[in-house]
């Protein structure tokens, strides 16, 4: 068919199954199949999950220090997005006290420690004080 309506609908639906697959790898933390589909495919680095998180954001909160670092070379990558609950990866890292993830962002200088949540229920609560929060003394900046 050369419908161009057409042509552009299928590769609409390649490209959100393509995410929702390079999602689910970002989840299972198989970092080898990502930088395949990152080099492969016309990957989106900041697809949304049904709760709003990004891989960037899914590896903080499991943990995947190797993900992470390979996120956070991607240049299309946002660091500013934030999940259903007003998170950031920088704030799911320390809640979910991931001390050598939160090292990592911190040292990329991308982060600001004292940016305030916007929405949530930490609205106007800083990354700082959620470390405080939590009893992390190691995060403790």
């Amino acid at each position: 068919m050369n419908d161009p309506i057409y042509k552009a609908a299928i590769k609409l639906e390649r490209l959100i199954t393509l995410d929702q697959l390079f999602l689910k790898k970002c989840k299972r933390g198989e970092l080898d199949v990502i930088k395949k589909m990152v080099k492969i495919f016309d990957i989106n680095v900041n697809a949304r999950d049904r709760g709003k998180c990004s891989p960037l954001i899914i590896a903080c909160r499991k943990g995947y220090t190797d993900i992470v670092q390979f996120l956070l070379q991607q240049p299309l990558i946002n660091i500013k997005l934030r999940d259903e609950n007003g998170f950031s990866a920088l704030e799911c890292a320390i809640w979910m006290n991931r001390i050598k993830i939160v090292d990592l962002l911190l040292k990329t200088d991308k982060f600001d420690i004292n940016e305030k949540i916007p929405y949530g229920i930490f609205k106007n609560t800083s990354p700082y004080s959620i470390s405080i929060l939590r009893g992390n003394k190691e995060l403790i900046f």
